[in-house]
Order: structure tokens, then sequence, then C-alpha cells
């Protein structure tokens, strides 16, 4: 019941304007951009409404493991307005400026980078089981990607996967296999040398163990090929762990705490 109540207040509140460069509710990209909540790593997005003339009510939307939970979260109205100082302070959020955000937290935002994998496009899969996948990106659906692989569709749990990597223009090149090739017959000829050099043998053994180093070699070396051709093709990689995202706001994360710790000092010596 104190539930409902709550929400019927809210809902007849009417949300503030937190800056004219936020508008009336703080997203992701903003709440980074402006090193506004550091306390938060699983921040979705805010809105702010007055609860009393010292209290402001702050609604989050705090992301799950599926979906979100909203929580009520109370500050004093002197920190609402010294937020919106310190966003005062700070450059405007601009696209350019959102899409490095995207980039920078990726696993943050890796529904939206889901949606924009192109249609049938080679991808490869790495997975928390250390299991690999290859093979056509098929769609994102609900919590699995699903591709196309040895005439079926394989659908991988979003939730055990570490990276996704995809080339929009995946094709076989032909100097990988060249270059490969007569650097693997060099290597094998140059260790021939070097044993034919040290080991007392007959000319013709010699000749021999030239041939067959340098045709092993050739072979060896072709097998790096494919491994070459993924590597110089252009390519785009989605990581998927959250625990790996930088910690870019550690400086602010740092100030926060030092004045919780100062106003507590305050409170304390007040009373």
């Amino acid at each position: 019941m104190l539930v409902g109540l709550l929400s019927n207040f809210i809902y007849g509140q009417e949300f503030l304007l937190i800056h004219e460069n936020v508008g009336y509710t703080l997203d992701l990209d903003e709440k980074i951009h402006y090193h506004l909540f550091p306390e938060i790593d699983n921040f979705y997005d805010a809105q702010f409404f007055e609860m009393t003339p010292e209290t402001i009510g702050v609604k989050l939307r705090l992301w799950e493991k599926v979906g979100y939970t909203t929580l009520i979260y109370y500050m004093p109205t002197i920190a609402f307005y010294q937020m919106r100082a310190a966003i005062a302070k700070q450059p405007a959020l601009t696209n350019a400026l959102r899409q490095k955000i995207h980039q920078r937290f990726q696993p943050l935002y890796i529904e939206q980078f889901l949606q924009n994998i192109p249609d049938s496009v080679y991808c490869r899969i790495k997975t928390t089981d250390k299991q690999k996948y290859e093979g056509i990106f098929y769609q994102s659906k609900g919590d699995y990607v699903q591709i196309w692989s040895n005439k079926k569709i394989i659908a991988i749990p979003k939730n055990i996967l570490i990276t996704l990597k995809y080339w929009t223009n995946y094709h076989e090149q032909a100097w990988p296999i060249y270059f490969t090739s007569i650097t693997g017959a060099v290597i094998g000829l140059s260790l021939a040398y070097g044993t034919v050099s040290i080991v007392p043998l007959t000319r013709a053994d010699q000749t021999l163990i030239k041939i067959g180093s340098t045709a092993v070699g050739t072979v060896l070396g072709s097998h790096f090929a494919p491994l070459i051709n993924e590597m110089t093709l252009p390519a785009v990689k989605i990581e998927f762990r959250r625990d790996r995202i930088k910690r870019l706001d550690i400086f602010y994360r740092t100030y926060y705490a030092l004045t919780q710790i100062k106003e507590r000092l305050w409170r304390i010596i007040a009373e």
C-alpha cells in the first residue's frame, strides 16, 4: 500500500527541469558525460521532483539482468542546485560525444550495437564456457543471439557472450596465402641451412633436407593465411563483459566519497 501511495504521489508531481542542456530526464549518456551519480554502476535514467522545499526526490531506474528496477532516492535541495551548477560548467553533450561514450562503455549499449549489425554478415563469437561459434549472423532476439552455421540456426544466450566480431565485407584475399607460404618457406630453408652447417651430411642428404624443410615450412606457413586474412579485413568487435568497462570516472568516485565523508563530519560536529 505504501508503494502504491508513493507511486501516486510521484505520478502527481511535475518533474523538474534538470538543466537546459539535459531536459527533464537524465539518461545514461548524460550521467557519464557530466560525471553524475558516480556511486551507481547500474544507472539507466533519473527524474527529479520536489518533495519539500528542503528535499528533492529522485526517481531512479536501474538496469538489472532482466529489465529494470525503479527506486526513489532523496537528496537535499541544495545538492540538486549544485548538480545543475556542475552541469552548467561543462560543455553540452553532442551526438559526436554520445558516440564516443557508446564506444568507450560499449557493454552498457549492447542492444544498440546488436541492432546495428547488418544482415547476413560473417561473425565469430566467444562465450564464457570457452566455446567458439562462427557463421552468418541471423538476428538478436530476446535473450539470444542467433547465427546460421552448418545449415542450422544456433541460439546463443547473451549472458554468456564475451565478444562478437563481424566482418561487413568478408572475403578470401590472395596475398595472405602467398605471404605466409613464402615466409614459411624462407624460415624452413633457413633452418635447413643451419642444420647442414652443423651436422656432417652428404650433398644428396643436404639437398633433401633443404627441399623437405622448405616444403614443410610452406605448408605450415599457409595455415596462418586465414588468420592474416581476418586481421587485415575491416571488422567490428562488440565487447559484452561489463566488468571490463574502464573506470573512467575513478577521480569523480573518489571526490564523491571524500565529499560524503566531509558532509558526515560536519553533521557530527553540528550535532
